[in-house]
């Protein structure tokens, strides 16, 4: 679960945004932080497992006000429901997971929400099998196009010791040497962390880089 990473990260001391979890028909305490909106996040127990992942099959949503987040919770908690299609959605190679057990106690988490000038997602070995090369593909604003693959990015592409190169012309907005050199760096302690290669969500808001989600890479070409 997404969560139990970000805990992690948390008490490793690593940037993360300030979250809490909740379970179904629990009420929501949103003292924690004085933030008016917050992101909703599923966190269904199987979704970033290490070898299987079901990230992005459930709901989430992005800039909902204090008043809206009890409703938000409800939403991402049906879209749990609306995903148990047991065997179909289950099945993935020679793994077949049991969800209606699997799905007992789940919970939603609640982070605070940024506003970015620009976010992305880092990639500790590069997915397509280039196991020397570390990958950051940058957009502007949230970020939440670019881990849909709808928005124009700035790809960067680092073989540790030898070279950088940036391919793509995005939206204008780029990253700073040292942007670059904390996101590395950020991505080898995490890597080392979990013992595997990460995907990482990343946002920059007021200069300070924020991790956002970290997930093994499931499928290395």
């Amino acid at each position: 679960m997404k969560a139990r990473h970000l805990e992690i990260l948390k008490e490793q001391g690593f940037p993360v945004p300030r979250f809490i979890l909740v379970s179904e028909n629990e009420e929501v305490d949103l003292s924690f932080s004085e933030r008016e909106c917050f992101a909703v996040r599923s966190n269904f127990s199987s979704e970033d497992s290490g070898e299987h992942s079901f990230a992005g099959q459930f709901l989430t949503r992005l800039n909902v006000k204090r008043e809206k987040v009890e409703e938000a919770v409800e939403a991402v908690f049906a879209s749990y429901a609306g995903s148990l299609d047991y065997k179909e959605k289950a099945n993935r190679g020679k793994a077949e997971y049991d969800l209606k057990q699997q799905g007992k106690a789940e919970t939603v988490l609640i982070q605070e929400m940024l506003f970015p000038e620009k976010s992305g997602v880092l990639f500790t070995k590069n997915p397509k099998g280039i196991l020397s090369e570390m990958v950051v593909v940058l957009g502007q604003g949230l970020g939440d196009k670019v881990v849909e693959d709808q928005e124009k990015v700035l790809t960067y592409h680092y073989f540790p010791g030898e070279c950088l190169y940036q391919e793509g012309q995005g939206t204008g907005i780029g990253l700073e040497e040292d942007e670059l050199k904390t996101l590395f760096s950020l991505g080898d302690e995490i890597e080392q962390l979990f013992q595997k290669p990460m995907d990482i969500e990343f946002a920059i808001e007021k200069g300070k880089i924020y991790i956002l989600q970290a997930r093994a890479i499931t499928t290395l070409d």
